[in-house]
């Protein structure tokens, strides 16, 4: 496993990581945490699409109050990419 991190694993850790804990973070309301891992997605290629069916899909089992709290952090990422 060492010997793998040094060459594409590591990126597709990296990759995994960004992909799949926004929706832990969205039902722990994580977010200044989310926020970090909705850039990093985006960074890794995932669509604004992508990263609003994966906060509408947490919503079912996190809540409407926490999947709206996503959406706008979500809102935010995407508005300041588009800016700079």
């Amino acid at each position: 496993m060492i010997a793998r991190a040094g060459g594409g694993d590591a990126a597709k850790r990296r990759n995994a990581t960004s992909t799949h804990s926004p929706p832990a973070l969205v039902a722990m309301g994580a977010k200044d945490r989310l926020r970090i891992h909705v850039q990093g997605a985006l960074n890794h290629g995932a669509t604004p699409e992508e990263i609003q069916d994966v906060i509408l899909t947490m919503m079912i089992y996190a809540g409407r109050r926490r999947a709206t709290e996503a959406i706008e952090v979500a809102r935010e990422v995407l508005l300041a990419n588009s800016q700079g």
